[in-house]
């Protein structure tokens, strides 16, 4: 798996702070690291270890198919 911090600009340990002025400074969590602080996805499949899904069709292509392939032997 590789991993990385979150590079959502503001992203702090998976916080943001929310100055918009209407409700004041608040603390939200971050969409791009769903709250973690971090990225984290595997290299060889393409699965995204944050969001629990591949990070495209042709990666869950090509798993699906090595999946098929080893189920019939």
């Amino acid at each position: 798996m590789s991993y990385r911090r979150c590079s959502c600009f503001g992203c702090d340990d998976g916080e943001y702070l929310d100055e918009d002025g209407i409700n004041g400074d608040e603390w939200m969590q971050c969409d791009e690291c769903c709250g973690l602080g971090y990225e984290e996805w595997c290299r060889e499949c393409g699965w995204d270890n944050v969001f629990k899904c591949f990070l495209s069709p042709k990666y869950k292509a090509a798993y699906e198919a090595k999946q098929a392939a080893t189920t019939q032997k």
